[in-house]
């Protein structure tokens, strides 16, 4: 007995807050967030499986890393393929790029985007939430603050599947 009179419980989450439409986190995310409330609280309770990890409601790669990981103790480590026929098209102000999905043994549930380096912004795979059907994860960007400057752009996108494993980087330049 600790002797404390008070138990403190941690409701870990399984969706990225403040980012439109609440997608899932990766698994490498979520035992984060549990390693860090775990020093301070008694027990742990996530109630979000059945809506953000479910393969009834979102890519079915979030429910077979979270199956391995139940299964093996461990996150697997296997990075998706990298995206091929990276392309881009100038219109404005704005870049919109674009490439062809990435594959992975668990599936791939998102892109990242970079700008310079920089990353600039994620696609995610979207939850059902009642469509009727499971949405696939996107393979376009837009750049609405690339401006009109006159000086090359390098972009890049990769791929992350469930576990967080992340594919190489493919580049392009915009000028």
């Amino acid at each position: 007995d600790s002797g404390r009179k008070i138990k403190l419980w941690s409701n870990c989450e399984t969706f990225q807050g403040l980012v439109d439409g609440y997608p899932a986190i990766t698994m490498d995310q979520y035992l984060q967030q549990i390693r860090t409330v775990s020093k301070y609280c008694d027990e742990i309770v996530s109630f979000s499986y059945s809506h953000y990890y479910s393969p009834y409601n979102v890519s079915d790669g979030f429910h077979k890393a979270y199956s391995y990981y139940v299964k093996h103790g461990g996150l697997e480590k296997q990075k998706p393929s990298a995206p091929t026929q990276f392309t881009f098209r100038r219109d404005g102000g704005s870049v919109y790029l674009s490439w062809d999905a990435s594959s992975d043994n668990l599936g791939v549930v998102g892109y990242n985007v970079y700008r310079n380096g920089i990353q600039i912004s994620r696609v995610y795979a979207q939850r059902n939430d009642g469509k009727g059907w499971i949405p696939g994860v996107g393979t376009t960007a837009v750049d609405t603050t690339a401006g009109n400057t006159g000086k090359s752009i390098q972009y890049g996108v990769s791929a992350f599947d469930a576990s967080g494993n992340e594919s190489e980087i493919v580049t392009l330049v915009c000028s």
